[in-house]
């Protein structure tokens, strides 16, 4: 689950880091979405306002500031905050929300006693409050504190996180607060609050992205979401093959590289995924969100004896991430370890493939190919060659990857599918993108 940070401790992080409805309004209501989502929860520098302003949209922590929300608004750019969807955090310098909610703990949260269980506060040194989202008092004056926030601050939806529901809150083993709901509402669905919440957001004309809305039961929060998020399915930054290492501008230190899934089940349980939320609500824009550690290549230098590194973009993950996004029918983004971007901008989110022209295919060994209008993309679980036809009048094929026009020969290319070196020696699967020259 992306990371759910109380405000407090968001800027902390980043220095770290860096050093049944009331009314409800329908699907075909919503102006479509682009298919080009962006995330990024730490202070936006003009790099990144550079970057961020071409995508579709772009989802932050908190409200940006004025002048960075008005720079990607004149851009075009959706903007989306980040909400945790079944709690808020009780922290030593509460907002007036959270004060609003304190006060009305006994009616509005499933845990107001103060020995009661803080899993995610006591992460962090504060209080977590789990929302009773059957009170209809917490529904009328949540819906309107968060369209007043999102009105106030110029965004246009809002991005929940935990949005598989009541899912969220067994896959957490949290029985205090599921038992204190079931208890309280004998015979009543938590998920059918939560619909309920989310349609009288998207009845005010707020956009609704959810995090696992598919997880939920029947997947029946697909039908209240524009965006639906997946995380980590084909790259992470799970820690693979930390080794110790001089690192240029920053000294020794543990790094990592990135956790790749292999092939078959990447693309498998991408394509299942993306099936199952379409199934349930077809005009759903679902995305997969991954995660990608910096490669760090060994330069030409040597300091007391030992090796050193430089970090540059893991760019074999953000291809492969992106590649079984597109294979199993999704939109698709990566980011940085703690949702940044420093290590990960790439133009590769802004190639146009045009549309599809059918499902993926098995083509050759442990490969999938998908054909597009205006080129196609193929993954590999290991080094690969092979032959694929071209629509005539294609007089080559552009390798962004490799930065290179492939020779066409009676409307076919040979194509060559080399992983990268990584220090550990690890071999990982690939993805590349082609693009037509006519």
């Amino acid at each position: 689950m992306i990371r759910s940070i109380p405000t407090f401790l968001v800027s902390l992080l980043t220095l770290f880091f860096l050093g049944a409805c009331t009314k409800n309004v329908a699907l075909t209501e919503h102006p479509r979405l682009g298919s080009r989502i962006a995330f990024d929860y730490h202070p936006l520098t003009e790099v990144d306002l550079d970057y961020l302003s071409r995508f579709d949209v772009v989802v932050t922590h908190d409200i940006a500031d004025a002048r960075s929300v008005a720079r990607l608004k004149r851009a075009g750019a959706k903007l989306f905050f980040y909400e945790w969807l079944p709690a808020t955090y009780y922290t030593k310098s509460p907002g007036p929300w959270e004060r609003m909610v304190y006060e009305r703990r006994q009616q509005w949260t499933l845990d107001p006693e103060d020995d009661a269980p803080d899993p995610m506060g006591a992460k962090f040194g504060c209080k977590d409050y789990f929302y009773d989202m059957a009170d209809e008092e917490l529904l009328v004056q949540r819906v309107d504190q968060l369209v007043r926030k999102a009105r106030s601050g110029g965004y246009d939806g809002i991005f929940f996180d935990w949005g598989s529901g009541w899912y969220a809150l067994q896959e957490n083993g949290f029985r205090f607060a599921t038992e204190a709901f079931e208890r309280r509402h004998p015979g009543v669905r938590y998920d059918d609050r939560v619909s309920d919440f989310l349609g009288r957001l998207r009845s005010k004309g707020l956009y609704i992205a959810l995090n696992g809305a598919f997880r939920s039961e029947n997947a029946q929060l697909e039908r209240q979401a524009d965006i639906d998020v997946v995380e980590s399915m084909f790259t992470s930054d799970e820690c693979r093959n930390p080794f110790e290492a001089l690192v240029a501008g920053e000294g020794i230190g543990k790094v990592c590289e990135t956790s790749f899934t292999p092939l078959p089940r990447a693309f498998e349980v991408g394509t299942r995924l993306s099936n199952k939320a379409r199934a349930m609500n077809p005009n759903v824009r679902f995305m997969f969100l991954d995660y990608a550690m910096p490669l760090y290549r060994q330069t030409r230098a040597n300091v007391a004896g030992k090796k050193e590194y430089a970090r540059e973009p893991d760019r074999q993950a953000l291809y492969y991430a992106l590649t079984l996004s597109y294979l199993s029918d999704a939109s698709g983004f990566t980011c940085g370890p703690d949702v940044s971007l420093p290590e990960q901008r790439d133009d590769i989110f802004f190639l146009d493939l045009g549309s599809p022209l059918g499902p993926a295919t098995a083509k050759a060994k442990e490969s999938r190919l998908r054909l597009f209008t205006k080129g196609f993309v193929v993954a590999a679980a290991h080094r690969t060659r092979m032959e694929t036809p071209v629509p005539a009048g294609v007089r080559g094929v552009w390798d962004p990857y490799r930065n290179k026009m492939l020779a066409v020969s009676g409307n076919k290319v040979q194509l060559e599918l080399i992983p990268d070196d990584y220090p550990s020696r690890a071999e990982h699967p690939t993805g590349r993108i082609y693009l037509y020259e006519y």
